[in-house]
């Protein structure tokens, strides 16, 4: 996509903004400054604060008063809405909400700004807790500073402020302890109590009033009977469910401490599996250097020989050359050696065919001797003519045999030199070329046992800080394992001390309850009877527990 393409595209969309967003138009009153000259005193201050408000007036449309271009394409017909370059004229007010929201989604959130997010929420989820252990602490703070205060000496102002709190602690505290099921399951015994007596006295009372009710009171009787045998019954189912819930709680105590034995004894296990591959992780890797120097060792036995042979090739190369610039001269000599016999024989072919001529020059004489004996004086003019045409075609002959000899001797000796020369030359290069290689080859040797030290170091290094990782990771696992148990234990004893002093506040309820029995005169029989069932109860929790 081109620039312009893309600069016309985001002032398309920038347009397309501005007019979704421009919801209201303000517009001043046209009659300003006359409102303000004719209003005095106090309406002319109103009249002047109401002018400056703005004024909103809504558009029919977002695309009142743009411009359109109609576009033709494959597609169909598109109308764009063309870009004003005039500014806005009108201010846009954006809420706040929605500014904070587009400021937040303008942001390209980098992996540090994530972790930064999520460190502050650990920490904010971190001082929340703290907050809320603050918070039981003052608690617990309030109750200690309870008994503390009852024991101090203070005036009688002090007193009675210190009484209302305390008695508006105890209610609380009560409160509090009343929800307890022990206190419940108490509550509901000494309500049951507390029903028995009341029918007794009704029973007497009506026994004693009337006796033509004796049918309705033992209906009403034996109703109230099956009322109590019923809550007896779901008294017994719940005490039952609660049975269950509390076996179920030992087993799911007892399974949880066994998995956590044995995820300690894994634990165990896994950091001897783990020293014992780390020792052979070690001995894997001293053997893989054991492995790597005897095949560095190798390679450069391997080196040696190459080098040596590579010597003996060049020396075999050069006994070759020597060799055959050697064949090249016993080739030269023989060549001339049969150059010089052929020439001999060439010149006693020469010879023997200038004698031949010489012979049939002599018998030519002879008959033109006769010739000329015979012949007029014309004849033998003739014939000297032929004979020195005879003599010039030989001299021309002997002339271009000498020169063909001369170019041949020239050309056998340039042959010779340019041999000599090329052998020469063949004798430089290879010596230039076993020099160029053996250099190579040294440099290559050099470069490969520099490379090897180099990655003989790095193998030396990376072992130790492996090493080193692995012993970090150890500890760590080892220091957050022990602070993992660390924290298991204080929870367990938090969780002990706070079962105990749960305890120990309901028997002082269901104390204070008994008491208050007796104070109210509640006949002994009744409260000994409330005894054995609260006792029966806490055995039957104490035995599931």
């Amino acid at each position: 996509m081109s620039k312009s393409a893309k600069v016309g595209r985001n002032r398309f969309k920038s347009a397309v903004l501005r007019v979704m967003s421009e919801e209201c138009i303000w517009d001043v009153d046209k009659d300003l400054d006359s409102r303000t000259s004719s209003s005095h005193g106090r309406g002319k201050t109103q009249s002047s604060s109401s002018a400056q408000q703005p004024r909103r007036r809504y558009r029919s449309s977002a695309l009142e008063g743009k411009e359109f271009v109609k576009i033709v394409t494959r597609d169909g017909v598109r109308n764009l809405l063309v870009p004003s370059k005039k500014p806005n004229t009108y201010d846009e007010f954006w809420p706040e909400k929605e500014l904070v929201r587009l400021k937040n989604k303008a942001k390209v959130l980098t992996v540090e700004d994530k972790m930064r997010q999520l460190q502050d929420r650990l920490e904010e989820n971190k001082k929340l807790k703290e907050e809320s252990e603050m918070r039981k602490q003052r608690l617990r703070e309030i109750d200690m500073a309870k008994n503390a205060k009852m024991e101090e000496q203070v005036d009688s102002y002090q007193v009675a402020e210190n009484e209302s709190k305390i008695k508006l602690l105890d209610r609380a505290y009560m409160a509090k302890q009343e929800q307890e099921e022990e206190v419940k399951q108490a509550n509901r015994i000494i309500l049951a109590t507390k029903c028995s007596i009341i029918r007794d006295a009704q029973i007497a009372e009506k026994n004693e009033i009337e006796r033509e009710f004796r049918n309705e009171n033992l209906r009403l009787e034996r109703m109230m009977l099956e009322e109590r045998d019923k809550a007896l019954v779901e008294e017994e189912k719940k005490r039952a469910e609660e049975r269950k819930n509390l076996l179920k709680y030992s087993k799911e105590i007892r399974a949880q401490l066994e998995e956590r034995e044995s995820l300690r004894a894994r634990e165990v296990e896994r950091i001897e599996e783990e020293a014992v591959a780390m020792k052979r992780a070690l001995a894997a890797i001293e053997k893989e250097e054991e492995e790597k120097q005897r095949i560095r060792n190798e390679k450069i036995q391997k080196t040696r020989e190459a080098l040596q042979k590579s010597s003996q090739w060049s020396l075999f190369f050069k006994n070759l050359a020597f060799e055959k610039e050697r064949n090249a001269e016993l080739k030269i000599q023989e060549y001339m050696r049969q150059r010089q016999e052929r020439d001999k024989q060439l010149q006693l072919e020469k010879r023997l065919a200038k004698e031949e001529k010489e012979k049939e020059y002599v018998k030519i004489l002879q008959r033109q001797q006769k010739l000329l004996e015979s012949q007029t004086e014309r004849n033998e003019l003739e014939y000297r003519r032929q004979r020195e045409e005879v003599e010039r075609e030989f001299r021309r002959r002997e002339k271009e045999a000498a020169i063909r000899k001369r170019e041949m001797a020239e050309q056998i000796a340039k042959a010779r030199s340019m041999q000599l020369e090329e052998v020469k030359r063949q004798r430089a290069m290879q010596i230039e070329r076993d020099e160029a290689n053996f250099k190579e080859f040294l440099d290559k040797l050099r470069i490969e046992k520099q490379r090897e030290e180099l990655r003989k170091k790095l193998r030396h290094e990376n072992k130790y800080k492996y090493r080193d990782e692995i012993m970090a990771q150890m500890e760590e696992k080892r220091i957050k394992r022990r602070e993992m148990e660390d924290k298991l234990k204080r929870e367990q004893m938090a969780l002990v001390d706070a079962e105990r002093q749960r305890e120990q506040n309901v028997k002082h309820v269901i104390q204070t309850k008994l008491k208050q029995m007796k104070e109210n005169n509640v006949p002994e029989k009744f409260i000994k009877d409330v005894e054995r069932q609260l006792n029966n109860l806490a055995n039957l929790n104490l035995s599931i527990k």
